[in-house]
């Protein structure tokens, strides 16, 4: 029980209470509505009920839409990308109690598509987006641009990169973007994306390059690699794989939350 864990006041118990109301006027929205579920999605807007519904209808409208940057189907299908390491979450929260999320994007060479990228995601955040580091403090994501292939710049498209920025945006959970080392490739992304990305996206993103004082103002040193100026000389990349392994059943559960209808005009007008 949430209750176990963590002291609710009243007014928070209430919180969830008229969530609910609203949750049940939307049939064709299949979630859990216990509090445990609802918590993050309370916790992101600040206990604003409105808020808070308004979100979660745009969450899963949004995986409705685009499915395909979704993962609906087995681990196994990610067997290959998840073995490369292009995407992985350190052993624990840094001193700043947030998990970091490490991105090599050279290695995303080794994908079949685009989809499978943003899929990854979905596995690895779903190991601790339930857990109260997460929900408290958020996520750091450390983006290597280091020997990026130009030939991956034919990937950032406009809609794509739309698309991947909306994601972030509405994910049930804080994210904030810290971009290190350079190359060619990657400063062409940046420099065809970045002006499609809203006001509050731009805001998320920091770029420290090889400035590892200025990461570590963010990302605590103690759980970085050496790599970025960290004291971590190994990393056991065996070990940090058993997060999604571990939690197959909740991702598994997890993809079939949301709407159950696929036509929009059949969907509830306060479900809009």
């Amino acid at each position: 029980m949430l209750e176990k864990t963590i002291t609710l006041s009243v007014d928070q118990l209430k919180c969830f209470d008229e969530l609910r109301l609203l949750l049940q006027d939307c049939p064709l929205l299949v979630i859990r509505h216990d509090n445990e579920f609802l918590y993050k999605f309370l916790c992101l807007m600040d206990w604003d009920v409105v808020k808070t519904f308004h979100r979660i209808i745009a969450f899963y409208k949004f995986r409705k839409d685009n499915p395909k940057y979704f993962l609906f189907g087995p681990i196994s299908l990610l067997e290959k990308m998840i073995r490369t390491n292009a995407k992985y979450l350190l052993d624990t929260p840094d001193r700043y109690g947030r998990w970091v999320y490490v991105i090599k994007v050279a290695r995303y060479v080794e994908a079949s598509n685009v989809y499978e990228i943003a899929q990854l995601d979905d596995l690895w955040f779903s190991a601790i987006i339930d857990h109260p580091d997460t929900i408290k403090n958020g996520v750091s994501v450390l983006i290597d641009a280091k020997d990026v292939p130009l030939r991956l710049v034919s990937w950032v498209t406009p809609k794509h990169s739309r698309v991947m920025s909306q994601k972030s945006e509405i994910a049930p959970l804080q994210i904030t973007y810290h971009i290190v080392n350079s190359s060619k490739a990657m400063n062409l992304g940046v420099k065809l994306v970045f002006p499609l990305l809203s006001a509050e996206a731009k805001k998320t993103i920091h770029f420290h390059y090889t400035d590892w004082d200025s990461l570590h103002q963010w990302i605590g040193k103690e759980v970085l690699p050496v790599e970025y100026g960290g004291n971590v000389t190994q990393i056991d990349y065996e070990k940090l794989r058993e997060k999604i392994y571990k939690n197959e059943d909740k991702i598994l559960e997890n993809m079939t939350y949301g709407f159950v209808d696929p036509q929009p005009e059949n969907w509830d007008n306060r479900c809009s």
